[in-house]
């Protein structure tokens, strides 16, 4: 489940709703003010390294500490690491600070969309 805060316009969720097959849904204005009537049907999406792909990252040949690397520009890298069985996503952004694997961890798509507008002021577009 998700929580309206979390969202902004722009954001995308994953809607399990049961009269349809679950689907991807771009947040709108209207949408926010009723997410909590979509209750436990709103899900945030897990990031996946096709996730990343799909919002523009490109994976980098090279491998860091055990980890892939994505880029987008030259500003944004998220290393990603499999570890037991979880996905570890974690951002460093130039503008931000020094080049450092742990400046955030990230879990969710929209966490990056919101972050991503925060810096750059334009959307992330995810298209599944």
């Amino acid at each position: 489940m998700i929580a309206a805060n979390e969202l902004r316009i722009g954001s995308t969720i994953l809607i399990n709703n049961k009269e349809k097959e679950p689907y991807y849904h771009n947040v709108s204005a209207h949408d926010i003010e009723e997410i909590s009537e979509c209750g436990n049907d709103c899900y945030p999406i897990p990031i996946t390294p096709e996730i990343l792909e799909k919002c523009g990252f490109v994976k980098e040949i090279l491998e860091m500490s055990g980890c892939s690397v994505f880029t987008k520009g030259d500003s944004w890298r998220i290393a990603h690491k499999y570890r037991d069985g979880d996905n570890e996503f974690h951002l460093w952004h130039t503008q931000v600070s020094p080049p450092t694997w742990s400046l955030l961890s990230l879990n969710y798509l929209h966490q990056l969309q919101n972050l991503y507008f925060a810096l750059t002021g334009t959307e992330l577009n995810y298209t599944p």
